[in-house]
């Protein structure tokens, strides 16, 4: 007699591994928060039958995010992509979440009174969450001090830990806190944040408390964030944190001078994220990195435009410091005493320079007043190994673009270059700049220009071309072909030079609208000496940027209205012609507006 064989979708086993291929949270950037949450799919596959209901029902539960789920009753307005589920719903399901990511302030009127027990699975009264099986939990500032203790402590095994201290809280609630951060052993990821809040005890101050915590999750920690902190102010004893791989420190850093010194405790420390304004103790810091953080090669700030609104930034030679002592010990030149002194040592060095060396800057985050010939200078010591730099500025001068144009012709890894200009100043006709000499770095795949202001230009000079008979139709589209050396490099094309948003006061469009006159009415060659006499250009016909050029997005600051004078748009073109001799460049960010190259 023969035995049937059972169908493999009856086994909860193998319908739970097809169901993680469901598509359930989409990454979308139009949305707020990145992600759409669209249960379409599965809710389909839920109705089958009740063993599919049944087996796949954790999984259109396993991520709770209340910006994305939450009920109109505490977010007040659901924006397109988010659901309004009733809070009640969400609570009964709550045993199935395995990621927890607060934002909101939960409905006060279905929390429980405080200190009340998390209720069981089973209880249908349940007006508390009852999450035990959480690995990721991110708490804002909201959400109750007493349900967050209960979920801390619920979850022993948690990975993942974001706390953000709660807006007012009793002296009370500071051994509760404190007990159920302890009972952590397993994190591999801590972000603490606004912990100066909590009132310190008598006999305990912050840093014993962080000490101890860290210490418990020592073996396991990954990464670790601090913000908003004070007090730490000395440190005497610490814990070797062996495999902290990040670390970001967003504090002020005048009420926690310590901070700096964390890093002597990282020794497998690869990126370091700093609050990088004028109170970070560079000095202090950038030696401590030298000789304890071998593995270093990305810096990053962590305040965006923060620090231009403070108007409290670093001084150059800071910047200088960091960086330089961050480059590759293959480039720095020991003396007799240092070599001495590590030799046989586990330092840094040996007898013939760097054994244990420092790999170099991969990544670079900053924000500067202008980037300046001395600080391009030190970026440069990291040439060989940049593969992306984010730039923030708050200058309008000329170098920032020759001095940008020197990075993308020197880094030759460079994959992603950011360059951003706080105050919106930047002058497109500068930023022609950009292309003096041809990138090195070909396998270039994003860049992200922003901050070009409407320019204020001369139009004397076009209407008094038309007075002598030139027209519009004359002129249509010319596109500019920048060459060096014989090679052309790129090409340009400028769109009705004869707009009177252009003139002869602004340097390089007087040569610019020489060359177009010429053009339109003889159709030659031109050439034209630039301030650096070493650009030639060829003046023909054009069409607008190529079409494998599509928009894909553009956010809520979208300025490229501009970029639509003379100037503008030759930096366009200019911009979108060197791109086609970058192989790998498939985004382009220019004032907001996204492109993505689309393959053919």
């Amino acid at each position: 007699m023969s035995s049937l064989r059972p169908n493999p979708l009856d086994l909860p086993e193998v319908l739970t591994r097809i169901g993680q291929f469901i598509p359930l949270w989409v990454r979308n950037s139009n949305s707020s928060y990145g992600l759409i949450f669209e249960p379409q799919d599965l809710l389909s596959a839920m109705a089958v039958s009740r063993h599919f209901y049944v087996t796949l029902t954790p999984l259109l539960w396993t991520v709770y995010d209340d910006t994305i789920l939450q009920s109109e009753e505490s977010f007040g307005l659901i924006e397109q992509g988010l659901y309004n589920i009733p809070f009640n719903l969400i609570l009964s399901k709550s045993h199935y979440f395995q990621f927890f990511v607060n934002r909101l302030r939960p409905p006060p009127s279905l929390l429980s009174p405080p200190h009340s027990p998390l209720p069981h699975a089973t209880d249908n009264t349940n007006t508390r969450f009852n999450s035990r099986h959480l690995q990721e939990l991110s708490i804002s500032h909201f959400f109750p001090t007493e349900q967050a203790i209960e979920l801390v402590l619920a979850n022993p095994r948690l990975l993942l830990l974001d706390w953000k201290s709660p807006s007012t809280i009793g002296f009370t609630a500071t051994p509760a806190i404190y007990q159920a951060l302890l009972s952590l052993r397993h994190l591999r990821t801590l972000h603490l944040s606004g912990w100066n809040q909590i009132p310190e005890e008598e006999d305990t101050d912050p840093l014993h408390r962080l000490r101890t915590i860290l210490v418990n999750n020592s073996a396991h920690l990954q990464n670790l964030s601090l913000s908003f902190m004070s007090g730490l102010e000395s440190i005497t004893e610490w814990v070797v944190l062996p495999n902290l791989r990040t670390l970001a420190l967003n504090n002020v850093w005048e009420s926690n001078p310590a901070l700096v010194h964390l890093v002597r405790f990282c020794p497998a420390l690869e990126t370091l994220t700093i609050h990088a304004d004028g109170g970070c103790d560079v000095k202090t810091l950038a030696p401590l990195l030298r000789d304890h953080c071998p593995k270093l090669s990305a810096i990053r700030r962590s305040s965006g435009h923060i620090t231009f609104q403070r108007g409290f930034l670093l001084l150059d030679e800071d910047y200088v410091t960091l960086i330089e002592e961050c480059r590759p010990l293959s480039t720095r030149v020991f003396t007799t005493t240092e070599i001495e002194a590590e030799r046989g040592s586990q330092g840094l060095l040996t007898e013939h320079g760097a054994e244990h060396h420092v790999s170099g800057l991969k990544h670079f985050e900053m924000g500067f007043g202008g980037l300046n010939m001395t600080i391009t200078n030190a970026l440069l010591t990291h040439a060989n190994h940049l593969e992306t730099l984010i730039l923030f500025i708050c200058g309008d001068e000329t170098e920032n673009f020759e001095n940008a144009n020197r990075l993308l012709s020197i880094c030759t890894h460079l994959k992603r270059f950011e360059f951003y200009n706080y105050h919106l100043e930047w002058n497109p006709e500068d930023g022609m700049l950009l292309f003096q000499t041809p990138w090195a770095c070909r396998g270039i795949e994003m860049l992200i220009l922003d901050g070009f202001a409407d320019p204020f230009e001369n139009h004397a000079f076009y209407q008094e071309w038309d007075d002598d008979g030139g027209s519009d139709d004359d002129l249509g589209g010319v596109i500019i072909h920048t060459r060096r050396g014989g090679e052309v490099h790129g090409d340009v094309r400028l769109e009705q030079l004869n707009d009177p948003s252009a003139g002869p006061d602004s340097g390089l469009g007087q040569d610019y609208a020489a060359a177009a006159t010429t053009a339109a009415t003889v159709e030659t060659t031109t050439d034209i000496d630039m301030d650096q006499g070493c650009i030639l250009f060829k003046i023909e016909r054009n069409d607008d940027i190529p079409a494998i050029w599509q928009i894909t997005d553009e956010n809520i600051y979208n300025r490229t209205d501009h970029l639509q004078g003379t100037y503008g748009r030759a930096f366009k073109r200019m911009l979108f012609s060197f791109a086609e001799t970058m192989p790998n460049l498939v985004t382009i960010e220019l004032n907001g507006r996204v492109r993505e190259r689309v393959k053919v």
